[in-house]
């Protein structure tokens, strides 16, 4: 009961340092308060650290990507790097492609 509460709690924080942290503190301590104050703890770090990470400015539209056809699935891979550039993959019904959903890349330097 108490390791299914712990992961459904570190889940809505969204980290693998939060997982971490409440599994520890549930294996090793297992001392409720400690496990409450750790996910606090994880959670603030990850909201100061990764808010200014992820939207360092406004949203920048792509018009390669975005067009009058249905675009949806979109991705930026951080592991696949094509000339230096990120990719992103999305899918979309465009004409010209094959029946229905077909799945596009587009290279790009920066935001």
């Amino acid at each position: 009961m108490w390791a299914f509460f712990i992961l459904l709690s570190t889940f809505l924080v969204f980290t693998r340092l939060g997982i971490i942290f409440c599994i520890l503190g549930y294996f090793m301590m297992k001392n409720f308060i400690f496990v409450l104050l750790t996910l606090l703890m994880a959670s603030c770090w990850t909201r100061d650290r990764f808010s200014e990470a992820y939207y360092p400015s406004d949203p920048v539209a792509f018009d390669a990507v975005n067009s009058i056809f249905d675009d949806i699935n979109s991705d930026i891979s951080r592991w696949y790097i094509m000339d230096d550039n990120l990719v992103l993959t999305f899918s979309s019904d465009r004409p010209g492609g094959k029946e229905g959903f077909d799945l596009y890349y587009v290279g790009f330097s920066d935001f």
